[in-house]
């Protein structure tokens, strides 16, 4: 990793990034049918009115299932967009920690002659400070790393979340939950409006 994220090109590493990312969306992308779907099916009026409760739609009777038009290609786009966003903030939260926790690692663990032995060539230092007494060194090769690091742990907790089922279920949950009241409210909504 050092010799190849430690001397990469910056658009090359831009471009790896760029690849890890577009890799992601595509599996959360080609999961969200499966994880929505079943969202906007109802059983009965009673479990409507359930999620009715605190918005605006709350006052209204919920509608029988079969009363509810299926939604639309605009409001599945929607809908996805709104999943697909929300869990890549929170791939790319995970994922800047991840880089923050390799940066601070690196400072702590990595001196310039490690950095040289490991590249194969002279690190490239952009600062040098005291650190608990110590010369802490903070290289353009172990920034590049960390960054390279983290963006292939984002992609790699991405797939991980898209296909381990406990945790997949754990890291869509609120998702879940706010995406089964937005169908119940649209479900009344365009009830009450037909």
């Amino acid at each position: 990793v050092w010799q190849v994220a430690g001397t990469i090109d910056n658009a090359f590493l831009a471009a790896v990034l760029a690849l890890f990312l577009a890799l992601g969306i595509v599996f959360i992308v080609t999961r969200l049918p499966r994880e929505l779907a079943p969202l906007a099916r109802f059983r009965d009026a009673g479990s409507i009115g359930r999620r009715l409760l605190g918005t605006p739609a709350e006052g209204l009777t919920p509608p029988q299932p079969a009363d509810v038009p299926p939604l639309t290609r605009r409001e599945w786009g929607n809908t996805g967009l709104v999943v697909l966003v929300t869990q890549a903030l929170r791939v790319t939260f995970a994922a800047a920690l991840i880089g923050l926790f390799f940066v601070v690692f690196g400072i702590l663990t990595m001196r310039p002659e490690t950095v040289a032995a490991w590249t194969t060539e002279a690190p490239r230092i952009l600062a040098t400070f005291t650190l608990f007494g110590n010369e802490a060194v903070v290289t353009e090769e172990l920034l590049r790393v960390a960054l390279f690091l983290a963006g292939f742990s984002g992609f790699y907790f991405t797939i991980y979340v898209v296909t381990e089922a406990t945790f997949r279920r754990e890291f869509f949950e609120d998702v879940e939950d706010d995406m089964r009241q937005a169908f119940a409210v649209r479900a009344t909504y365009t009830a009450h409006r037909g």
